[in-house]
C-alpha cells in the first residue's frame, strides 16, 4: 500500500476517534477510542459508526416523529327533542287554553300571501283576551268536536279580530291554524258552517269587516275566508268580498259567490262589479263632476283540488268605460 494512502487511513479513523468523544463525553460509561487504538484494531469505519453514532447526533439523519397516543372519538350526543305539549282536555278552560297556545307554533294565514307559515311566541305576546268565545263543532266528520276560538278586539284605533281552529287528533288538539283581520275602525266579524266541497262535512266559513281611513276618506272592505278541515286546519280559499270608498267621490265592488257542481267536481263561480263615481251629496256643489266610470266585471271560475279551490277560468265581462249621471243644476 502507498505511503499516502496509509495516512489517509490513518486520518479518517483518528477524525471518527474525535466524534466518538463528543457524542459520550456526558456519559460516565462512554468509551473512548484514541488513535494508537484504532491503529492496533484496524476497526473499519463503516462498523464504528454504525455501532455507536445515534440518529440525533447524525447532520443528515430524519427526524422520526415522536408516536402520539391515539385519539378516541367522542360521539357527539344526540340531541333530545322535547316533543310539543299536548292539549288532552277536549274541552279547555281559557286559561288552559291560553297556556296550551303560548307553548306551541302557530299555523298563521297570510291574506296577501295566501300561504300558511309557523310563527313562534304570537300569543305570548297578544294573549287571548277575556271576551275570547269557544265553540265545539265536528268540523272533519270523525263524530267528535273540534274547537274554534273566536275575539274580537275592538279599541278605539286599530283593532282586530281573530278565529282559531283546531281538529282533535286521538289524545289532543292539533297545531292551531289563526286567521286575523286587523282595521283602523269598527272592526266587525262572524262565522258560519257551510258544506262548500260537497264531502258532507262543514267548513267554517269566516267574514272580517274592515274599516280604515283619514281626514275626508273612508274605506270599508269584507274579506271571506274558507276554512277546510281534515287532519288539521288550512284556508281553502280567501277573497275580498266588497269594499265601498269616499273621497269626494264614492267607489263600491261587490262579489257574488256562488257554489256550483261543475263536471261532478264542487267550483265556485265568482262574479267581481265595480264603478266609481261622484258622491250624490255633492251634486250640488261647486265641485261636482257628472262623469264615473264603470271598472271591469269580471267572472272567474275556482276548481276545487284535493284541499283548496284554484282559480281554472277568467273571463272579462266588460270593459272600463265612462258615463255620466243625468243631471240638472
Amino acid at each position: 500500500m502507498s505511503n499516502w494512502l496509509q495516512k489517509a487511513k490513518y486520518f479518517a479513523l483518528f477524525v471518527s476517534g474525535l466524534t466518538l468523544v463528543a457524542c459520550n463525553a456526558d456519559m460516565e460509561t462512554a468509551q473512548i477510542v484514541d488513535k494508537d487504538e484504532v491503529a492496533t484494531t484496524a476497526v473499519p469505519p463503516t462498523a464504528v459508526a454504525t455501532s455507536t453514532l445515534s440518529p440525533t447526533a447524525s447532520p443528515t439523519g430524519t427526524v422520526v416523529p415522536t408516536p402520539t397516543a391515539t385519539s378516541t372519538a367522542t360521539p357527539i350526543p344526540t340531541a333530545t327533542i322535547t316533543p310539543a305539549p299536548k292539549l288532552a282536555n277536549p274541552q279547555p278552560s281559557l286559561a288552559d287554553l291560553q297556556e296550551y297556545l303560548v307553548n306551541v307554533p302557530v299555523r298563521f294565514f297570510s291574506k296577501h300571501e295566501q300561504s300558511t307559515f309557523m310563527v313562534e311566541d304570537y300569543f305570548q305576546e297578544t294573549p287571548l283576551s277575556p271576551n275570547t268565545e269557544v265553540s265545539y263543532q265536528d268540523l272533519n266528520g270523525d263524530g267528535i268536536d273540534d274547537i274554534i276560538i273566536y275575539e274580537l278586539n275592538s279599541p278605539i284605533s286599530w283593532g282586530w279580530g281573530r278565529l282559531i281552529v283546531m281538529i282533535w287528533q286521538e289524545s289532543g288538539y292539533s297545531d292551531p291554524l289563526l286567521v286575523v283581520g286587523h282595521a283602523k275602525y269598527d272592526p266587525r266579524h262572524r262565522f258560519f258552517l257551510e258544506d262548500w266541497t260537497g264531502d258532507g262535512n262543514r267548513e267554517v266559513i269566516y267574514d272580517f269587516q274592515s274599516g280604515t281611513g283619514g281626514p275626508g276618506y273612508i274605506e270599508v272592505a269584507r274579506t271571506r275566508y274558507v276554512i277546510h278541515c281534515r287532519e288539521q286546519c288550512d284556508v281553502a280559499w280567501s277573497q275580498v268580498t266588497g269594499i265601498q270608498e269616499h273621497y269626494y267621490t264614492v267607489s263600491r265592488k261587490r262579489v257574488t259567490i256562488e257554489r256550483i257542481m261543475q263536471d261532478e267536481i264542487p267550483s265556485l263561480s265568482v262574479l267581481t262589479e265595480s264603478f266609481h263615481g261622484p258622491l250624490l251629496q255633492d251634486i250640488l256643489s261647486d265641485r261636482y263632476d257628472p262623469h264615473f266610470q264603470v271598472l271591469t266585471s269580471t267572472l272567474e271560475f275556482y276548481s276545487w283540488q284535493e284541499t283548496r279551490f284554484v282559480l281554472v277560468e277568467s273571463q272579462i265581462l266588460s270593459e272600463a268605460h265612462d258615463s255620466q249621471w243625468v243631471c240638472f243644476k
